[in-house]
């Protein structure tokens, strides 16, 4: 890979969360230990797309419980970027 394409694009991994499929079902639910947490739906993690940077797990971690469906982009923005306020 040329040093601009290292530059300019991430590398895109399956999605930790949904394992590729873009909505989490009672499986992978169970497999994070969020059951009475989570509902099945469309994975936040990777936003429906089954595939994420692979740089996203050392911001956030694949069970984290506030990372939801239903957050507006800036506050998704916020805790990519660990903003300690989008936290509490």
């Amino acid at each position: 890979m040329s040093l601009i394409n290292r530059l300019f694009y991430k590398e895109k991994i399956e999605c930790p969360r949904c394992l590729g499929n873009g909505d989490v079902d009672w499986d992978d639910i169970k497999r994070l230990k969020k059951e009475l947490k989570w509902v099945p739906g469309p994975c936040a993690y990777c936003s429906g797309k089954g595939k994420v940077n692979s740089d996203l797990q050392s911001k956030i971690d694949v069970d984290t419980t506030y990372l939801t469906i239903d957050l507006s982009p800036e506050e998704r923005k916020r805790l990519m970027t660990n903003d300690e306020e989008a936290r509490q």
